[in-house]
């Protein structure tokens, strides 16, 4: 069992105890059609999509990644530059909104129209709020710092010189 596995395992137990009981979260299973889960990845594609446009806008392959394995037509790069934001911008999100008593609509294991459009809403209103990365002393929107990480992977990229990953100091 690898370190990352072990690592997500405590990560999600932990995380499933945060979340209220009748949501019945198992564990963290992309394929799985629970409530908390079909959450999870309806709004880590949207983070993807951002990702991957802050990666392309400086011109970095979105697909030649260095973290995940290359995978004929996966864009690896967008999936090792989303490791980072994941917490701040998609956990933290679902876990506010679903203690808040939010409950989605999953039918025959899809999002239903309603709470699609209502992820999406509260996923650009949560990418506007502040976040202070770790080693700066002033905060910045979290969508900010997507559009300003992405930048400084591709100065490091094609420097060589060494890239601080993004990382929200804890309020």
């Amino acid at each position: 069992v690898s370190i990352e596995g072990n690592a997500a395992r405590i990560y999600w137990g932990a995380y499933a105890t945060l979340l209220p009981r009748d949501l019945g979260f198992p564990g963290r299973d992309r394929d799985s059609g629970d409530p908390v889960n079909t959450v999870l990845n309806y709004l880590y594609g949207i983070l993807y999509a951002e990702a991957f446009k802050a990666l392309a806008r400086v011109g970095l392959d979105p697909y030649a990644g260095f973290l995940h394995s290359d995978r004929s037509g996966k864009p690896v790069l967008t999936f090792d530059f989303v490791e980072m934001f994941r917490v701040s911008a998609v956990d933290s999100l679902a876990m506010k909104l679903l203690r808040q008593g939010y409950r989605p609509v999953v039918e025959q294991g899809l999002l239903n129209h309603p709470t699609r459009a209502f992820l999406v809403k509260e996923f650009y209103r949560w990418l506007e709020r502040k976040a202070r990365p770790w080693t700066w002393s002033r905060s910045i929107a979290l969508g900010e710092a997507l559009y300003t990480w992405a930048p400084a992977l591709a100065k490091s990229l094609r420097s060589g010189s060494e890239f601080q990953g993004f990382v929200e100091r804890w309020p």
